[in-house]
């Protein structure tokens, strides 16, 4: 019993000697871990900023170096151009194409074989000119029977005429000698007519695009002979919504873009009282002066109409931003430094920048950092120097 006791008491001796001796907290390496405090483990060891656990192997976290994102109530500077609204012309697109003002068809009155063409295809013609001859036949000799009796019924009517005043014919057949005369007097007129349908002219100043007849072809009366077209002026046609063209009015202004580059001006000369079965759009025509036939017959064109002026701003695209909604506006900064995001409507595009509309007379307009800070932001504005607005770019 005693020797139990004592070999129990020598083996708790033994493990405190060995808890005393501190191996049991060495490390795999044989060093002892040193003993610290919390309070030193955090002055040791901070916290990254980002609040990412860097210990036990973690790889390091990459931080953008891009502008970071802001938050409200942060205040950040941004550069601001001070816009006020010019007067420009609100205007009214349409795709159109170049029609002649006239196409005439010219067509034979007469029957007749054609003994001479003295135009060719694509030339100017003037007015009374001649595009075609046929051949007369036996029409002269019918004109001078023609004449003939008319001569013997005039004689026959004077005759008649002297015999009833001094009472030796009744008066009863001067009504007849006086309708057989006007009768020969009608196929003399008649057969002159003919004659003259023999030498086929231009009924207009324009030019033969197209010719139907040659020489040797027999023709009937309406027999096609030539097409002419008349290119002074040209016409711009083009079809205008329901909604645009109630603004539009007969002499008003309007210009034309066509492929090639060029740009004419006219008038708006007719607008179609009936829209189109089809697409529910209304005719209308701008008249452009083309005296020198430049413009042919079919071209394409832009259309534009100005309507109505509307106070605009100019601006470079580079301003313009998304809204909540993705709408398309600005980013303005008000008197209390604030920004207020304004949506915008695109007027029209030219060699500076945008023409918009939908802001007040004058607009302080964020030109650069427009897209690191939000509504009911406050700021810090850098006035830039006018007309940034339309230069600026991001």
């Amino acid at each position: 019993m005693r020797r139990s006791y004592l070999i129990a008491g020598t083996i708790a001796l033994l493990a405190a000697g060995w808890l005393g001796s501190g191996m049991l907290f060495k490390s795999d390496t044989g060093r002892s871990a040193p003993a610290v405090s919390a309070e030193a483990a955090q002055l040791q060891e901070p916290k990254p900023d980002n609040d990412i656990d860097v210990a036990a192997g973690a790889a390091p976290v990459d931080v953008p170096s891009g502008p970071p994102l802001t938050r409200p109530g942060e205040l950040v500077s941004v550069q601001v151009a001070t816009s006020k609204a010019e007067p420009q012309p609100r205007t009214i697109v349409l795709r159109g194409r170049t029609e002649a003002d006239r196409v005439v068809e010219v067509r034979a009155e007469t029957t007749g074989r054609v003994v001479e063409i003295p135009v060719d295809e694509g030339a100017l013609v003037h007015k009374g000119d001649l595009i075609a001859v046929l051949d007369g036949a036996d029409r002269a000799a019918r004109l001078a029977e023609a004449k003939a009796l008319l001569q013997q019924r005039q004689a026959e009517s004077e005759a008649s005429r002297r015999l009833a005043e001094k009472g030796f014919a009744p008066k009863l057949n001067l009504a007849e000698l006086a309708a057989n005369l006007a009768l020969a007097q009608a196929q003399v007129k008649s057969m002159e007519v003919e004659i003259s349908h023999l030498s086929i002219k231009a009924p207009i100043e324009g030019v033969l695009d197209d010719r139907n007849a040659e020489v040797g072809h027999y023709l009937q009366i309406a027999d096609p002979v030539a097409t002419i077209i008349d290119l002074d002026p040209i016409v711009i046609v083009g079809y205008a919504t329901e909604r645009d063209v109630s603004q539009l009015e007969i002499g008003g202004p309007a210009r034309a873009r066509l492929l090639d580059g060029r740009e004419v001006v006219g008038a708006l000369r007719f607008i179609a009282a009936r829209a189109e079965t089809q697409t529910r759009t209304f005719r209308i025509e701008v008249e452009v002066p083309n005296a020198d036939y430049e413009i042919r017959d079919g071209l394409s064109a832009e259309l534009v109409v100005p309507v109505e002026d509307v106070p605009a701003h100019r601006i470079s695209p580079a301003v313009l931003t998304l809204g909540p909604s993705g709408e398309v506006g600005v980013k303005l900064v008000d008197e209390a430094d604030t920004v207020r995001f304004a949506p915008v409507q695109i007027l029209r595009e030219d060699s500076r920048g945008l023409w918009i509309t939908g802001l007040a007379p004058t607009a302080r307009m964020i030109v650069v950092g427009q897209d690191f800070v939000i509504d009911d932001q406050l700021v810090r504005p850098v006035e830039t120097k006018s007309g940034a607005a339309e230069t600026t770019t991001q």
